[in-house]
């Protein structure tokens, strides 16, 4: 068994369990996944997930007991990746899992329905108008986002979801470094720092996983994020510089 499984109980491994009966069973009628047996699945995607939890918890600001407990925003979070499996592996935390097409969330609220994942709320509505709603700007101390888009996109629909102290942790691949340096520009523009690009510890064929990890220094600024659409067709922040080729 992999050593990220191994540190959930069996309850924990239950709950991931009837989380992959339902999400192969949907997966047949909808493109959740892509074509991918059960083992491909665990370790694809699950196992990716869990990866995320001790950079997480190395930076999620500290809140005394009496303030209540870790506040994450997953954005596109399609399958529940890696949302609904951080609620199912820290159940004492709040997660948001934010969708933008109502077929995806409801098989989002479905999925934590069958897991037995309290503490999960679902949400359908594209990051743009997400962001601007005053019940969930500025609200949370995590924001995750696994596949969704390149860093410049990403940080105007994901820091609005900070609050300030915050951190905002982006799952990527094995070369961000050139999508970071074109970031910068956007995130000093939304109030943000990169701490800094962390390699992920995740055995499998799926090479050098990196995890890109930025802290919310204030509030988003007014008129962030813009409309929607408008973060994909016109990124904030520089140009991507591409490696030369030979």
């Amino acid at each position: 068994m992999n050593p990220l499984l191994q540190q959930l109980d069996s309850g924990q491994r239950a709950q991931l369990d009837a989380y992959l009966d339902i999400l192969l069973e949907w997966n047949q009628n909808m493109n959740l996944t892509g074509p991918c047996t059960r083992e491909e699945a665990l370790q694809r995607h699950v196992v990716d997930s869990l990866a995320l939890l001790p950079i997480i918890e190395a930076h999620a600001p500290l809140s005394p007991p009496s303030s209540g407990p870790l506040t994450l925003m997953d954005v596109g979070s399609g399958a529940g990746f890696p949302g609904l499996v951080l609620a199912i592996a820290r159940p004492t935390w709040r997660v948001t899992l934010l969708d933008s097409l109502a077929k995806r969330t409801r098989f989002l609220g479905a999925a934590a329905e069958a897991a037995g994942a309290a503490g999960v709320r679902v949400v359908c509505a594209n990051a743009e108008a997400a962001g601007r709603d005053p019940a969930l700007r500025d609200a949370f101390q995590v924001v995750t986002a696994r596949a969704v888009a390149e860093m410049r996109v990403l940080a105007e629909l994901c820091l609005p979801f900070l609050a300030p102290g915050g951190v905002w942790v982006a799952a990527k691949g094995p070369a961000p470094e050139g999508e970071v340096a074109a970031a910068g520009p956007a995130l000093e523009l939304l109030g943000a720092q990169l701490i800094g690009v962390e390699d992920v510890a995740c055995a499998g064929q799926q090479g050098r996983r990196t995890a890109l990890t930025v802290r919310k220094l204030g509030p988003t600024p007014t008129g962030y994020p813009r409309a929607v659409g408008r973060p994909a067709k016109r990124p904030l922040g520089g140009y991507i510089k591409k490696p030369k080729a030979g």
